[in-house]
């Protein structure tokens, strides 16, 4: 992949497959708890995945941390988050390994995160105002890549919906996925 961060090669991925509607949603950061958005891009070797979630879905909260319990439930929503075994199953023969992860969040500044990226007073106001989003975005090297299982609503059961918009190999599609219906097949 030509990428040279995984971010940028997520960037323009939603607006290929965002109706109008949802796409000016998005952009006034209207989100809906029991609701997340899964990218994923698969181009040869290279896959990459994004999750784009209410906190609330992740963590029970959305706003800043205000209680030490809440900064501990933070601090290990964000290792799971990092664990991309415990969020996605490969099958041995895919040989999918983990080469990095980011984390995008303007509560990531009141975990003391040193991988946060994009924090801003306004995400940071927005946080504070009780409406802070999580971006979790996973970059893997697969040899044969064929399906995909998402640990997802194991982890993160107040996650309902997963709204999934793929490229695999240059094909787009949309998924709903759910606890339900848990595999991408590629």
């Amino acid at each position: 992949m030509s990428c040279k961060a995984m971010s940028t090669c997520l960037l323009g991925l939603p607006l290929l497959f965002t109706p109008p509607l949802l796409a000016s949603e998005r952009q006034h950061g209207a989100h809906v708890h029991g609701r997340a958005e899964l990218n994923l891009v698969l181009d040869g070797r290279s896959l990459l995945i994004e999750l784009n979630s209410p906190a609330a879905n992740l963590l029970g909260f959305e706003q800043a941390p205000r209680t030490p319990e809440q900064r501990t439930q933070l601090e290990q929503t964000l290792n799971t988050l990092r664990d991309g075994r415990r969020l996605f199953a490969f099958s041995p023969a895919a040989a999918c390994q983990l080469e990095q992860v980011e984390l995008e969040s303007p509560l990531l500044a009141d975990a003391d995160e040193p991988h946060h990226k994009g924090h801003d007073h306004a995400q940071a106001d927005h946080a504070e105002a009780g409406h802070a989003d999580i971006i979790a975005r996973y970059a893997y090297s697969c040899s044969q890549p064929q399906r995909l299982e998402l640990r997802l609503f194991a982890e993160f059961p107040a996650i309902e919906l997963l709204h999934s918009q793929l490229v695999i190999n240059g094909r787009q599609q949309q998924l709903e996925l759910s606890a339900e219906q848990t595999g991408i097949g590629f």
